[in-house]
């Protein structure tokens, strides 16, 4: 049967509150690509000599020499430059085994929430119990067997997006000419004309980037097979699909009326108590990254409710 938006979203919600076991997942996710980011950034940064910025202070004249000093490390001939390219082949050695990480815990997720939902009863159960599948060796499973999936979605996905970067890029180009060839107001009605089509486009990509992640986890799927199909679910659903990204959003807000106010009465009341507030700031944040992990996760479940609902009526038509 079709599920609406309000039906997909309590589905995910039950398969969020049966696999709680991914939202530690994904926040373990979350914490090693922030690592591994910051790891990639380490050799060129040693090689350069940058780490000498961070704490440093001193006069104008001190940066200044610091800096000639950093500068002149760069290389001016090729043997100099083989310590730099080093730097550079590890930094992105680094940021593709990041990668490699992160299509590996999408694989694992989103398998294990496509299980789950397969599982269910269909249409609206009553208990969180038909959702129940984690265990880490599905986990590990449907990650290893959807890691390549997910590598190659992900790059068409962000091939998609550096296009339309592009077109953003043209605007501002032809923003720019209109400027120098007609004036300001030629630049305004250039650059409101098109940022009304961008904006909407914009949207419509990360809708279908979210609807091609979920179906990429069903077994028929791939990826040339979840791009086209979830350009069509988008199409026929796609007031739905907003409404879902509406509540997103709102969940996001709701986190942060809570998380802000306490993370400035933190600072406020600990300033004094370094390892106090240390310690207080470390179990705020991890908090955070709870809340947003139940949100993404919550999310991707829902997703994957409606993904299935669509294919299996078009299957039954």
């Amino acid at each position: 049967m079709r599920l609406t938006a309000i039906d997909s979203v309590h589905r995910g919600l039950l398969s969020l509150r049966a696999n709680w076991q991914l939202v530690l997942v994904q926040w373990l996710q979350t914490l090693l690509m922030v690592v591994l980011t910051i790891a990639g950034f380490l050799p060129p940064i040693a090689v350069l000599g940058l780490h000498k910025l961070l704490p440093f202070e001193g006069t104008p004249e001190d940066w200044s020499r610091l800096l000639n000093d950093i500068l002149s490390r760069v290389p001016q001939d090729v043997g100099g430059c083989l310590p730099l390219a080093l730097s550079v082949v590890a930094a992105s050695l680094i940021w593709l085994l990041a990668f490699f990480v992160y299509c590996y815990f999408q694989g694992g997720i989103f398998g294990i929430l496509a299980s789950a939902d397969r599982q269910a009863a269909p249409g609206h159960p009553q208990g969180w119990q038909w959702f129940q599948t984690f265990n880490f060796k599905d986990f590990h499973g449907w990650g290893s067997r959807y890691l390549w999936r997910y590598f190659w979605l992900v790059n068409l996905i962000l091939l998609v997006m550096f296009a339309w970067a592009m077109v953003f890029v043209g605007l501002a180009g032809l923003a720019f000419f209109a400027a120098q060839r007609w004036g300001a107001m030629a630049a305004f009605g250039v650059g409101c004309g098109g940022l009304i089509p961008l904006f909407f486009g914009t949207l419509v990509l990360a809708l279908w980037s979210n609807l091609a992640m979920a179906d990429l986890a069903l077994e028929d799927s791939g990826v040339w097979l979840a791009a086209r199909r979830s350009l069509h679910t988008l199409g026929r659903r796609f007031w739905a699909v907003l409404l879902m990204l509406v509540l997103v959003v709102v969940a996001g807000l709701i986190g942060s009326i809570f998380f802000i106010p306490v993370s400035i009465g933190l600072d406020l009341v600990l300033r004094d108590q370094f390892m106090v507030w240390a310690i207080g700031r470390a179990f705020l944040t991890f908090l955070q990254w709870a809340w947003s992990a139940a949100v993404t996760v919550g999310l991707a479940a829902s997703m994957v409710s409606l993904v299935r609902s669509e294919v299996t009526q078009e299957t039954v038509e």
